[in-house]
């Protein structure tokens, strides 16, 4: 897998820069396109042996921790400042602990911690990797994340700018993993809400975090969970919904003025032939929506939406 940017209608490969032909996945690009992600050595894409980069004027920069640890850069805001995780493997090799840190455009990176979750194993699952995780910055530099508690529950947070006054966001009734939030301080991402069948699948839906509640966003008609990945500057959001009818591949959606809508049955009659957008990734402040679509050979490629 290799880092690509897409840019002026062309996708050009990025990997092809990097020190050798390893695994890369680009995580973030702010407006200056400035570019964060991962990279790892050929047949080992985990934590343990990954190193952050950052893509800026046509040059690549690895990023290390301060200590020298591993990262993993997962956002970057307007101003450069770079939110990501700082990975400290087990001496047994499973399982470990993550940090959040945030790089100022400096070069400066601070380790912030865990805010509040465990560092030490989970008894009920040992190999599990606990700590902090590190989901997004935005350009007020409020941080939100998700942290293990010691029972293994995911717990989400945000915090003031620079990564202070953290708070628990809460919950639908169970663990929560938030995914992206804007700079109204707007959190979106999953919750559970309870499971389902004999072996108690989770059943997680979308949540819109504001104002200091939070919202269930429920699912698309005939579905059971869905996921929020993005949302912009105006409170649209988007993500995706599982089959619900039993096949392979869910249905994309887009959340605005309090009601949910299938991306399908959004799209131009020419654009949407032939092709199902199952999830949406990512939504900017034009409402253009990145996502990915799949036709009936079963190619998925990604996809740029763009709004009448």
């Amino acid at each position: 897998m290799r880092t690509f940017l897409y840019k002026q209608g062309k996708l050009i490969d990025l990997g092809i820069t990097l020190a050798s032909d390893g695994f890369s996945v680009a995580n973030s690009i702010n407006l200056e396109g400035q570019i964060v992600g991962s990279f790892s050595p050929p047949g080992n894409p985990f934590p343990s042996a990954s190193t952050g980069f950052l893509y800026a004027g046509g040059q690549f920069q690895m990023l290390i921790g301060p200590k020298g640890e591993r990262t993993t850069p997962n956002s970057i805001n307007i101003f450069g400042q770079v939110l990501g995780g700082l990975f400290f493997p087990t001496a047994s090799g499973n399982g470990g602990t993550y940090h959040v840190f945030l790089r100022q455009p400096t070069g400066r990176i601070t380790d912030l911690g865990t805010f509040g979750g465990t560092e030490t194993p989970v008894l009920s699952n040992p190999d599990l990797v606990v700590g902090a995780f590190a989901i997004a910055i935005n350009d007020l530099s409020q941080i939100v994340g998700v942290f293990v508690a010691s029972d293994g529950v995911y717990h989400s947070f945000l915090t003031q700018p620079g990564g202070v006054r953290s708070k628990d966001i809460g919950n639908l009734g169970g663990s929560t993993q938030a995914t992206a939030l804007n700079d109204f301080a707007q959190v979106v991402g999953s919750s559970t809400v309870g499971t389902t069948g004999i072996i108690q699948i989770p059943l997680v839906h979308a949540f819109l975090y504001s104002g200091g509640k939070m919202r269930d966003l429920g699912t698309l008609p005939g579905g059971t969970s869905s996921t929020a990945f993005g949302i912009n500057i105006f409170g649209q959001i988007v993500g995706g919904t599982d089959p619900g009818n039993g096949g392979n591949f869910g249905h994309g959606f887009v959340y605005s003025n309090g009601q949910m809508h299938d991306l399908n049955n959004l799209l131009s009659p020419a654009g949407a032939k032939g092709w199902l957008v199952f999830n949406a990734e990512g939504i900017n402040d034009r409402g253009q929506i990145v996502g990915d679509a799949v036709n009936a050979l079963g190619e998925i490629h990604a996809v740029i939406l763009t709004p009448d």
